[in-house]
């Protein structure tokens, strides 16, 4: 469901641009009369370099909510690209020298696993049961804050 999302987002803003540009096909500079359709020194003409600008990707990066255990807390960072979850950091893990063991293993399976999911949805893994709720309960506070 949050690939669907995203699809229509996309889709959408495909349409929205292609609608702009059927009104107007000559750019914002048609009605004055400046810029000619030229290419630029670079090569690239005054058309092209406004659709390019309009196909940026749209990227922000979100921190989570810190969960907090006895052992410290666990705090999610995360990047979101065009209504896409691409990259997820710890920004607070407990390093006490068991917890480094249990999540020398379960913050890079977690982190595998909600990327591929998509979502905060992630199974809790055997032996690292706090460092999993702590996971999901931090992502799932940057996917609200993100729209997803």
């Amino acid at each position: 469901m949050k690939y669907v999302r995203g699809t229509i987002v996309a889709a959408a803003t495909v349409a929205g641009v292609a609608g702009v540009l059927a009104l107007n096909p000559n750019g914002p500079d048609a009605a004055t009369g400046q810029g000619d359709g030229e290419p630029q020194p670079n090569g690239v003409s005054e058309s092209d370099a406004r659709t390019e600008e309009a196909a940026a990707p749209v990227t922000a990066t979100y921190t989570g909510t810190a969960y907090p255990t006895r052992w410290g807390s666990i705090q999610l960072a995360a990047t979101v690209t065009d209504g896409v979850l691409t990259d997820i950091t710890f920004v607070s893990l407990p390093t006490d020298s068991r917890s480094a063991r249990i999540n020398e293993f379960a913050a890079p399976a977690l982190v595998e696993e909600a990327l591929t999911i998509q979502s905060a949805d992630v199974d809790t893994i055997s032996g690292a049961t706090w460092t999993s709720e702590g996971f999901r309960y931090s992502l799932q506070s940057i996917l609200e804050q993100s729209g997803l």
